[in-house]
């Protein structure tokens, strides 16, 4: 092993030893000599050659001798003063304790993961349709299938809107709503992994509008419900109990959108983790104002007059419900059976010949606006075909279409939006449509969400929270509401198509009047809140980026019926830590092991570095020598001879200096 020059374990300048063999190794005999270069006195060199033989060498002295056959020498053939380990035990002892410390490490870093992850838990998928009657969006849901005491906490993974409402497609076969539905359908393929296709869960749910069509006609409706499972089953590849094909009654339509809202604002989780500042343990209400139908729902133990009739159970604990729908009462149908009323009454009070297009007033159209519309628009509704079948209405004549003329009248607009709601008897079969729901002597209490319809109409009104910002202090005013509307209602209708004109809200500028007043009236005059109650309602699309509506709360809800995916029990904490302890321990005595037995090596090296320093007197003599390094480098093919010239034990002296300098050579025994 070659030891460095000038530093630590480099010899003193000028010193070589060279080994003449006289025999073996291991002969006592093996002269040394130190070979260097003197000058001569008076600066010329000395030619010739000086030995100086030992003969009487002390006890000591033989054992320097007989230990520096141990010493390595450097390239040059010079005592290299660092102790080196000789042989490869002590290497193996050296790359022995790296590699358990690595491995411990190692070990250490997969218990670890182990412990938080024992084994690979699959992500499941959810597909939820909302087939509403205005709309048909499609949802996408994935959860961990392990689930959180039986119930999977569910992640929006995408939505989109879907093409036609699912009624739209009465009467006509599966090719036509492939045809429709293909682009979104294949878009929820494409957010779930293909080995996980197969076992996703498909939900289709239809609503108000189904609703009215399984009334009317049974049969039509469940052919449409098949055509929509052949479609799942047939061309996506679906496993028929895998796919759930369904129309939701009301009360579960609005049970569902109370565990949306309370999901989405984390007021189910098990840690009770609540994103807004709630001085008590309460959930939000949920108020969603759809195109044919509104639902309201809250926790039933929050309102001690309201009896329960609806019960669900997320994260290990139930709750019990009331939740109310009113059929026919959506704002689109609303806006639907006011038309029809109007025109009812008119014929009533004008006995006008079958020749004359009538000319109805419409107190909550705005002044200036005049529209037509045909018979069938109007009264082919479920909502409001009885109202042509009454014996009062039988001898009217059946008119291709009517005229409607705005006047903007906020005072008569209100008293027809009640009447809405004043029903003697429920038209469509409904048992409570009128204010004898008795939820206005409920005294409700409690935040509440709307949503949907509800949220659009206060958004016109700039009266609408944050939607990513549940916590938000802002208090929406009811005066500030009445006031915004009434502005609204009396402003002519050439001056707001003026204002709004190539807006998003362009198209329905016509219904805002109506709108506001009907969520007035659904408020406080049916659901019975007060100024203050009021006050505690957030208007809300979204919540961190996820949609009010029922789906989630399907979604959620149908994680409780899923069996969990299998998994390793993961062990606890203590056992974790002290497995964790023991573990690192042994690893860590293995290591102190081996470190011992290097070290005891190292120990046993100290003889060897006591007879190097014993070189020094003899290191030192040659030091004086230093000044001749330089000539030092020119004697490189004398070294070549002398190691040549240990087979046969002969001293070669190579020619001196032509400059008079001399060589000597002390020979050692």
């Amino acid at each position: 092993m070659a030891g460095g020059r000038g530093k630590l374990g480099s010899p003193v300048e000028g010193q070589k030893l060279v080994k003449t063999a006289n025999g073996d190794a291991e002969d006592d005999a093996d002269e040394w000599h130190v070979a260097y270069n003197k000058p001569a006195a008076n600066g010329a060199a000395e030619n010739g050659e000086r030995k100086r033989h030992s003969s009487n060498i002390s006890t000591a002295q033989k054992s320097v001798q007989s230990r520096i056959e141990d010493l390595e020498l450097d390239d040059a053939g010079f005592v290299d003063q660092q102790p080196r380990f000789r042989g490869g035990t002590n290497r193996k002892a050296f790359f022995a304790i790296i590699l358990g410390v690595a491995a411990g490490v190692a070990a250490v870093v997969c218990v670890v993961v182990f412990y938080f992850r024992s084994s690979y838990i699959p992500n499941n998928y959810i597909i939820v349709v909302d087939a509403g009657s205005s709309h048909t969006k499609l949802n996408v849901f994935h959860y961990r299938g392990d689930k959180i005491n039986g119930t999977g906490k569910i992640e929006q993974v995408e939505f989109r809107e879907c093409n036609g409402t699912l009624q739209s497609f009465v009467g006509k076969d599966v090719s036509k709503l492939r045809l429709a539905w293909e682009s979104c359908l294949l878009f929820a393929k494409d957010q779930i992994p293909e080995d996980r296709w197969e076992k996703t869960e498909v939900y289709v749910g239809g609503t108000s509008g189904l609703r009215q069509l399984r009334k009317t006609t049974p049969a039509v409706a469940e052919q449409l419900l098949e055509t929509v499972r052949i479609l799942l089953n047939t061309t996506y590849r679906l496993a028929p109990d895998h796919t759930h094909v369904m129309i939701l009654n009301g009360e579960e339509e609005g049970a569902l959108a109370w565990a949306t809202v309370n999901f989405i604002t984390k007021g189910l989780l098990p840690d009770n983790i609540t994103a807004i500042d709630r001085s008590h343990d309460s959930t939000f209400g949920s108020l969603d104002l759809g195109g044919s139908s509104t639902q309201i729902a809250f926790a039933a133990e929050e309102v001690p007059t309201a009896s329960p009739n609806f019960k669900l159970t997320f994260f290990g604990r139930s709750y019990q419900l009331y939740s109310k729908s009113f059929e026919c009462r959506g704002k689109s149908e609303a806006h639907r059976l006011l038309r029809a009323r109007l025109i009812v009454n008119h014929m009533k009070s004008q006995q006008q010949s079958s020749k004359k297009v009538p000319t109805i007033e419409h107190p909550c159209y705005p002044a200036g606006l005049v529209f037509a519309e045909n018979h069938t628009t109007v009264f082919g509704s479920y909502c409001t075909r009885y109202l042509t079948t009454t014996a009062a209405t039988a001898s009217f004549p059946q008119r291709m279409e009517y005229q409607f003329r705005g006047t903007g009248n906020v005072t008569q607009c209100q008293r027809e939006v009640r009447s809405l709601f004043d029903e003697t008897k429920c038209p469509i079969g409904d048992r409570d449509c009128s204010f004898r729901s008795k939820l206005k002597s409920m005294n409700i209490t409690g935040p509440f969400m709307g949503f949907a319809g509800m949220f659009y109409v206060m958004q016109f009104f700039n009266l609408t929270h944050d939607e990513d910002h549940v916590a938000t202090k802002l208090t929406i005013k009811p005066q500030n509401f009445r006031d915004a509307y009434r502005r609204h209602c009396t402003l002519a209708w050439p001056e707001l198509s003026m204002m709004y004109a190539k807006s998003t809200y362009e198209p329905f500028l016509m219904n805002y009047c109506f709108d506001g007043i009907f969520i007035d009236t659904l408020l406080y005059d049916v659901y019975g809140f007060s100024d203050e109650e009021f006050e505690r309602i957030q208007f809300r699309s979204t919540v961190n980026g996820v949609s009010a509506g029922w789906a989630v709360g399907l979604a959620l809800n149908s994680t409780n019926a899923i069996p969990p995916e299998n998994e390793l029990e993961r062990m606890s904490k203590a056992f974790f830590l002290i497995f964790l302890v023991i573990f690192a321990t042994s690893s860590l005595q293995e290591d102190v092991s081996q470190a011992s037995s290097l070290q005891e090596d190292v120990s046993q090296t100290s003889p060897l570095q006591e007879d190097v320093s014993q070189t020094s007197t003899l290191q030192g003599d040659v030091s004086q020598t230093s000044s001749l390094q330089g000539d030092v480098s020119q004697t490189s093919s004398l070294q070549g001879d002398v190691s040549q010239a240990v087979g046969s034990s002969a001293l070669s002296l190579q020619g001196g200096d032509s400059g008079g300098g001399a060589s000597f050579v002390l020979l050692c025994f």
